[in-house]
């Protein structure tokens, strides 16, 4: 198995743009949501090798309203452009219940809920 950084093909280069998305429509407006592995929101070995670009076609799409990801066992949050970066928590770091991280969210036409649970970070994401 090869390990290493990855590369993500932005949307308008990739023949499955919808991979890894999913798109809601409320009303005339459509909410782009994005969910991958590694990290989109910097750079460096344990982010997208060419995260910039992806995050570029991402925020002149101005649907965008979040990007999930993982990757970073300890979790984090950041906005850039108007988008929410919520980097999960590893979902089992260690033995027992109190190790564990898991959330609900609920997407709305404005903003999404995340409801953390155990080592998880709750978090309301607006625009």
């Amino acid at each position: 198995m090869r390990r290493g950084r990855a590369s993500a093909a932005p949307a308008s280069r990739s023949g499955d743009a919808r991979r890894g998305t999913i798109v809601a429509v409320h009303g005339n407006k459509q909410i782009t949501i994005v969910f991958l592995h590694q990290l989109l929101d910097g750079e460096g070995n344990i982010y997208v090798n060419n995260a910039a670009a992806v995050r570029k076609v991402l925020e002149a799409s101005c649907n965008t309203l979040a990007v999930f990801q993982g990757h970073h066992h300890r979790g984090g949050y950041s906005r850039i452009e108007d988008i929410h970066y919520y980097t999960l928590r590893a979902m089992v770091e260690g033995s027992g219940p109190e190790n564990s991280a898991y959330a609900i969210v609920e997407v709305r036409p404005e903003r999404i809920l995340v409801k953390g649970y155990r080592q998880a970070a709750g978090r309301t994401m607006t625009r």
